[in-house]
């Protein structure tokens, strides 16, 4: 009668006792008509029998708490998600009451990545359950648990701006997706303000050591009180991790060893183990930026690579019992590296072969390999964690000198070379077009590292107070404690159509890049206060009235390092630069005697890091700049798209009854620009960040290309492209318009 019923009628609500073995038969014989109908398992009998109308074909059900949508086959509602939607609706028309407390999505495997279900508004509604189901359930409800589903940390900003109101997360099921979801708990406390509490099931890890997890919210208010002096709501995501990671590894009863590790099941638990190990080490000496992971060439037994600022003559100082301890942790051998080792290299070959070189360079290899670079850079960066930047070389370095006869190579720039780390390949021997399979360039890695150019010392090139600001001049905070460079002058508008004066520079001479958010309203002096005299006495001369200016903008992106200031007084009337040298206006290609000489910058013009190719024309043309401590310099555009990574930056912090904490920072710049030196200075030293770069035509005319940021260890200056950084600062509240500033023709130097 039932099945005749489902045969012949359409929109029934099937409720199904799946405990019954021939119910559970007999459902084999309604495939057809799933379609047709909706399907609910059976939760309480007693309660299905009290509220059936015997009058009518439908069931009007109350005292339903679950509600489950499965998918046994994973064929059909998986391919189609619309009919969940369909499926919820039916549902919750025929279910009455607000009992209703739990759905449940069982094993939907759906072809789109984070496919979006809209559950309808339920009064009552307070649990979603995700068991073997990777989706985004767009409800407003309390808890959350994943139970054998794991997302990504790029995932779960989406899913929390769809899960609304949730006070609770829930992770079970086996150990693999419980370990994989510990790397997105930093994530839903940074992206759920409304988030409470996180909790693990109970599980074994190691060697049969009991593991469960449990955060709350106060706990984590506690540590950023204490920590950071403010809540956290109100922390970067940088430092809720330092927070989160020590109530972990507080809440774990014992130490992880090597056994522990060596008898671990799956990647993911080995992962967690080796990350609880290396961050307690992280904690154990001040002079450890960062530790990880890794086997020499990829062979033998593990060890773990310790990078420290501490300088080798310190260590060598140490007695040996200090050493030795150092050399082990918990089984594992350790290695120290300094991150600011490099591969020396000289290029072996005298300046007349060494421009030949370059003109083959430029005239022969620039546009395809920047196209190679542009294609594989990003990718290699997520791949390979000890990864730095990516650039290029007229060759190959041995034994400390660069052959520039086996001609130009893609240069990866890693920390500790060799020493490959858990998890991870080889970086491979080649780079292939994207395109042309015919053109490949082979691989050099070297040591390396990326910094950023604001400084600490006093420098006295730009050091003096101008009535009128121009680029090229000491630049700083107010009170602060490193110094850059003014920038390229801008016009914006404000959100009330109020047209402001300003200059552009970087913005980690302000603030941290894990702190960029508070450089915002920042008084800006000129010169910076690290730049003052200082008299025979050695008392530092302080210039009275250096306020220049306020910080309206700033972003430290994945894209840019800028920061906009607003001049408030001494405005320029004029796009001057400070007075170089005759010696600088000399190497730079410019003419110290006759205005026709002289660079010239009108009407405010750019180039878009695109134009700057071979076939553009525009590849081999000087590129100059103007900075507080090196002045104007010119040196050759390598690169017109790289990556760099700030790493080994280590943020600390404290919580009660705790020794200080420390957690690694890491940040990429993508699509970046790499300027080389010339071989008669240095283009870039420390002191030059936020300052303009420019390319030189013929007629001595100079455009914008980009701000100044950093350099490399091989003193290849690294770029943020100046389109970049006029698109992000214009997407800043309170900004609406912003173009660099246009003088008519004048006089360019001050």
């Amino acid at each position: 009668m039932a099945y005749n019923a489902l045969e012949s009628e359409n929109d029934f609500l099937v409720v199904v006792d799946t405990s019954n073995e021939l119910i559970e038969s007999c459902l084999k014989q309604f495939e057809n008509c799933k379609k047709r109908h909706t399907f609910v398992r059976l939760i309480s009998m007693t309660k299905l029998l009290k509220y059936r109308n015997q009058d009518t074909q439908i069931l009007l059900l109350g005292g339903i708490k679950e509600l489950i949508i499965s998918d046994s086959e994973r064929v059909y509602l998986s391919k189609n998600p619309e009919s969940i939607k369909c499926c919820l609706h039916r549902c919750f028309r025929k279910i009455k009451g607000r009992t209703l407390e739990t759905i449940t999505f069982k094993n939907l495997e759906f072809e789109e990545q984070l496919t979006k279900i809209k559950v309808p508004a339920r009064d009552g509604l307070k649990i979603i359950k995700l068991k073997g189901s990777k989706m985004i359930p767009a409800a407003n409800f309390e808890q959350l648990e994943l139970k054998n589903v794991s997302f990504k940390s790029s995932e779960i900003k989406t899913l929390c701006e769809n899960v609304r109101g949730i006070k609770s997360l829930f992770i079970s099921g086996n150990e693999k997706h419980i370990f994989e979801n510990m790397k997105i708990i930093t994530s839903f406390w940074y992206y759920c303000p409304t988030l409470e509490m996180i909790e693990t099931a109970k599980c074994t890890i190691g060697q049969n050591k009991l593991f469960r997890i449990k955060i709350e919210k106060n706990e984590i208010d506690e540590c950023c009180k204490f920590s950071f002096s403010k809540h956290s709501s109100s922390c970067t995501i940088n430092e809720l991790t330092c927070m989160v990671h020590h109530v972990i590894n507080r809440q774990m009863l014992s130490q992880f060893t090597r056994d522990d590790f060596e008898n671990s099941n799956g990647k993911a638990e080995k992962q967690f183990i080796m990350d609880a190990i290396c961050y307690r080490l992280l904690q154990r000496h001040d002079s450890y930026v960062s530790v990880y992971p890794a086997k020499y060439k990829g062979e033998g037994e593990t060890t773990l690579v310790c990078l420290t600022k501490e300088n080798n003559q310190n260590v060598l100082l140490q007695t040996l019992p200090d050493l030795e301890q150092r050399r082990e942790y918990v089984g594992f051998k350790t290695e120290e590296k300094n991150v600011y080792s490099f591969s020396a290299a000289n290029v072996s070959c005298p300046q007349e072969v060494f421009d030949d070189q370059l003109k083959k360079y430029y005239v022969n290899h620039f546009d395809n390999i920047n196209e190679v670079i542009a294609f594989h850079a990003e990718r290699l960066l997520n791949e390979h964690k000890n990864l730095i930047s990516v650039s290029v070389s007229l060759g190959k370095v041995r034994n400390e000198y660069v052959d520039v006869t086996l001609g130009p190579h893609i240069v990866l720039y890693v920390n500790a070379k060799s020493y490959i780390p858990f998890f991870e390949k080889a970086f491979p021997e080649e780079l292939k077009h994207n395109n042309y399979v015919n053109i490949v360039y082979p691989v050099d890695v070297r040591e390396g590292y990326f910094i950023s150019m604001a400084d600490s010392v006093s420098n006295r090139r730009a050091q003096d107070k101008l009535t009128k600001l121009a680029m090229g001049c000491s630049i700083g905070a107010e009170n602060g404690k490193t110094g850059g460079t003014m920038g390229p002058l801008v016009e914006y508008k404000t959100s009330n159509n109020l047209t402001c004066l300003g200059f552009l520079t970087a913005c980690h001479i302000f603030r941290k890049p894990e702190d960029a958010c508070r450089a915002l309203n920042t008084i800006v002096v000129q010169p910076s206060d690290i730049d003052e005299l200082v008299d025979l006495n050695g008392v530092i001369r302080q210039t009275p009235n250096k306020k220049c200016g306020q910080i309206v903008a700033c972003r430290y992106s994945e894209y840019v390092d800028a920061a906009l200031v607003r001049i408030d007084e001494r405005h320029p009337t004029a796009t001057n630069f400070i007075s170089p040298t005759y010696d600088d206006l000399n190497n730079a290609g410019f003419s110290p005697f006759g205005s026709f000489g002289l660079p010239k910058y009108q009407h405010g013009r750019s180039l878009h890091e695109s134009q700057l190719t071979v076939r553009n024309g525009n590849a081999d043309k000087r590129i100059v700049k103007f900075g507080k401590v090196t002045g104007l310099r010119r040196g050759d555009l390598m690169l017109d798209q790289t990556v760099v990574r700030l790493r080994n930056y280590t943020l600390k912090g404290h919580c009660p009854s705790s020794q200080p904490l420390k957690v690694e920072f890491r940040h990429e710049l993508k699509h970046q620009m790499a300027v080389m030196s010339s071989p008669e200075s240095s283009f870039f030293q420390k002191g030059d960040s936020g300052c303009g770069v420019f390319l030189a035509d013929s007629n001595n005319d100079l455009w914008c290309i980009g701000v100044g940021i950093g350099m490399l260890s091989d003193s290849v200056t690294i770029v943020t492209p100046i389109h970049k950084i006029l698109e992000e600062l214009q997407s800043c509240v309170g900004i609406s318009e912003i173009r660099l500033k246009s003088f008519e023709a004048e006089e360019m130097i001050t």
